[in-house]
């Protein structure tokens, strides 16, 4: 909603826009604020004047806080979930920092107050000079930091400054800014958030849950709906046109329940059945409907710059071109502005407000949108090859993607590459997945389309897999499924592994029994059931599968058996064994050059040490992890693992809690975020927050059904018995030891967790390190398997 925020201060209309029972309501709510947080929900539709409201508010002197708006285009958001809300609220902060330099400290001045962040340039540095790799920036600026370190930054000027946090369009937020923003909100106190929600474009469903969601946070929440302005008193926004029929701006205002664009739009054509924001679009001529259009299709906003190079250089049509050079640009611009289509703010052109984004989706063919979008995809078709900025392979994807274009094709291993790093990328897939099905209505007898489908399929089934999403993966699979294809059958019976059915383990024992014995792809289903089992059954029964294939000689030959030397490791009863044989499976993956896969095996050996209570040679091998790969995945591993360390080593801190809290935002499966939040659990009863405790416990027990490896069970019932035992609870603590003593009597239990139990509840004399704690913080490790374009397809 640019719309208000323009009109207040070009047009000096505050008078006439009289929210002022708003203001001095939501002034109220501010000035009575305590140390719960308050989170104002603020609903209304689009265009009623939510954040011409605020703006009002922010500058009403009612007030003492600060207010820092985040603006976010919404076109992205439809097609892709990143990060993109959250990176847009740490460069708000930024920018207000920039701006206010008194009031709260830059990036880099936060970097440099933190002695640890000092320490770590200074290391970095040196070791840049020696020629070991690149040195680490103190604090980066933008979208190039961390997110971790933008979570920090944020939090610091929140929880030392009197900022209110308020954000337009928060019903499209994506999952990961979502969870950070909970987050945020749940490590701050006495602060106000406001969150502009635009009914209409979700159902109601969407903001009951976002509400439900938000109730964990603790926050006092509000909804505040925001009501349409008195015509007689909005009227005054009608620009200044004795043809103008005032009956007909008011029926299409009434009809839009309020959206003020239909009075500032309001023009001598206005018509009793028609919006007047679709009249203004289609009255501009095609030279000004190009620049929209080359707005809306650039995420509704765009830089100067690259405007008028799609102008002057590459408009893909000899008439626009001709008329540009001939005619002054910034003046057409302008003119655009004056019609409340656009507006300017530094370098950058937005569309004035979303009610013309709504508009321009509507367009199913003009020539004009199909020249902009041309010019658009030539531009960063161009550009992406050179710099892989993530923003723009997003938008080269939302642009062909909305335009069915099979030039997307050609980008398939950027956009793999993409998809990889994102968190929770099912929204993109989904996309992809009805892009390919708009393609195949004209693919029939073209061999280049369907090779394009074919590998875009195959894409999504490693990504897929990649991210646990089994039931996507299935689905992609079975459109192109072959029966003669080796690669095929491999891929199912990986996908088989990663489900938590008895169904699944008769079905993928099939697979495994009928695969040519001694073959690659043998080792492959080997590989998926015994993964598989390492969930489902009783550890006895993976070990088994897991010492058929370490014994096969015919399997040595190929790279994946290093995964089950690696896997094999796990299950083995005493840690000199296992250190061997992460060693072994380590000899492979050195000798193939598997990065990724070598920092696991650190990460595994890092576990092995802390069980024998060798707590420094545990460190050194996360830090050599962590040298080897510095993925979500790997960082989320080395975080978490570095905290139990601390708690083993009795110097646990704020720094420990902070890595486990780092890590659970960064964890993908319930399996990891389970164990990260036993460790959490551990973590508080340690230092008697028991408020804290009481959250994880309940998170935990809400979780843990469905996994039967016992190693986890042990884990999850023995913090549950610790904490209820610290509470005392004792009828909570019984049930949880009595879990404990059943896995101990089960003959199928491994008998190393079997020993572990007994040692840490004093039913054996047993004194290894481990054993020496009545709880158990616990360690992240890769236990899942990759065939990929870096691996063989030919079985």
């Amino acid at each position: 909603d640019n719309l208000e925020l323009s009109v207040l201060r070009k047009m000096k209309l505050e008078n006439l826009l009289d929210r002022d029972n708003e203001i001095k309501h939501l002034s109220s709510i501010v000035n009575s604020q305590n140390s719960t947080n308050t989170i104002i929900l603020l609903l209304g539709i689009s265009g009623v004047g939510k954040s011409g409201l605020i703006e009002k508010f922010k500058y009403s002197g009612f007030i003492s806080n600060d207010v820092i708006t985040v603006k976010t285009s919404k076109s992205s958001v439809e097609t892709i979930e990143n990060y993109q809300y959250f990176d847009n609220i740490y460069l708000a902060f930024e920018s207000f920092s920039f701006k206010y330099p008194t009031l709260v400290p830059t990036p880099t001045e936060h970097g440099v107050k933190s002695l640890g962040n000092i320490i770590n340039y200074i290391f970095f540095m040196l070791r840049s000079r020696l020629g070991f790799g690149d040195a680490e920036p103190l604090a980066e600026q933008g979208e190039k930091s961390s997110i971790i370190r933008k979570k920090d930054y944020i939090l610091y000027v929140l929880n030392n400054s009197n900022i209110i946090l308020n954000i337009d369009n928060i019903q499209n937020i994506d999952t990961q800014s979502f969870e950070l923003l909970k987050f945020i909100i749940q490590n701050t106190r006495n602060k106000t958030f406001i969150f502009e929600y635009t009914l209409g474009e979700k159902n109601k469903e969407h903001l009951f849950n976002l509400i439900k969601e938000l109730n964990d946070t603790e926050a006092n929440i509000i909804n505040y709906k925001v009501e349409k302005i008195d015509f007689n008193i909005a009227k005054a926004l009608i620009p200044n046109n004795n043809q103008i029929n005032i009956e007909k701006v008011k029926k299409q205002y009434n009809d839009s329940q309020g959206n003020l664009m239909e009075i500032i739009l309001a023009n001598e054509n206005s018509d009793y059945n028609a919006s007047n924001i679709d009249i203004s679009i289609r009255k501009l001529s095609i030279y000004e409907k190009y620049i929209i259009y080359l707005i809306y299709l650039n995420d509704s906003c765009i830089k100067k710059e690259l405007l008028y190079l799609l102008c002057y250089q590459n408009t893909n049509n000899n008439t626009l071109s001709i008329y540009y050079k001939r005619n002054n640009i910034v003046e057409l611009i302008s003119l655009l502005a004056q019609k409340k289509i656009i507006i300017s703010s530094g370098n950058t052109i937005s569309l004035i407000h979303d009610s013309i984004k709504h508009e321009l989706d509507k367009i199913t063919y003009d020539p004009i949108l199909f020249c902009a979008y041309a010019s658009l995809k030539d531009y960063y078709f161009s550009v992406i090859r050179e710099s892989k900025d993530i923003s723009e392979i997003e938008l080269l994807v939302f642009l062909c993607i909305k335009f069915s274009d099979e030039e997307l094709f050609s980008v398939i291993p950027v956009l793999k590459s993409l998809l990889f790093e994102q968190k929770y990328p099912r929204l993109l897939i989904e996309k992809l997945e009805m892009y390919r099905e708009s393609i195949q209505k004209i693919a029939a007898n073209n061999s280049v389309l369907q090779k394009g489908i074919y590998d875009l399929s195959m894409m999504l089934i490693e990504v897929c897999i990649a991210h646990k999403l089994y039931e996507e993966a299935q689905n992609n699979l079975n459109l192109i499924f072959d029966i003669n294809n080796s690669f095929h059958i491999a891929l199912q019976g990986i996908i088989f592994s990663l489900k938590e059915d008895n169904i699944t383990e008769k079905e993928l024992r099939s697979l495994v029994d009928n695969a040519p014995q001694n073959t690659r792809l043998k080792l492959i289903l080997d590989l998926s059931l015994m993964n598989y089992c390492m969930k489902i059954q009783a550890a006895n029964i993976s070990e088994k599968i897991g010492s058929t294939i370490i014994n096969n000689s015919y399997y040595k030959q190929y790279k994946e058996y290093a995964y089950a030397l690696r896997n094999y490791a796990e299950l083995c009863n005493d840690n000199e064994t296992a250190i061997d044989y992460y060693n072994k499976s380590l000899e492979v993956f050195e000798a193939n050059k598997m990065i990724l896969n070598i920092s696991s095996v650190h990460i595994s050996l890092a576990m092995i040490y802390s069980y024998k209570g060798e707590l420094l040679k545990a460190k050194s091998a996360l830090k050599k992890a962590i040298s080897l790969d510095k993925s979500s995945t790997t960082i989320c591993y080395v975080l978490n693992n570095i905290a139990a360390i601390d708690i083993l080593g009795s110097k646990h801190s704020k720094k420990t809690e902070k890595a486990l809290l780092d890590s659970s935002l960064l964890a993908v499966s319930i399996y990891e975020t389970i164990l990260i939040y036993c460790n959490l659990l551990v973590y508080y009863c340690l230092t008697e927050e028991y408020t804290n405790a009481s959250f994880y416990a309940k998170k935990i027990e809400e979780k843990y059904n469905g996994f039967k490896y016992e190693e986890f069970l042990h884990i999850v019932y023995q913090d549950l018995f610790f904490y209820y035992t610290k509470t005392n609870e004792s009828k909570k603590a019984k049930n949880y030891y009595e879990k404990i003593l059943k896995l101990i009597e089960d003959k199928d239990t491994n008998e190393s967790t079997k020993q572990l139990a007994r040692a840490i509840n004093g039913l054996s004399t047993n004194d290894i390190f481990y054993s020496k704690f009545p709880f158990r913080v616990d360690f992240l490790g890769y236990w899942e398997f990759m065939i990929d374009s870096s691996l063989d397809h030919f079985l």
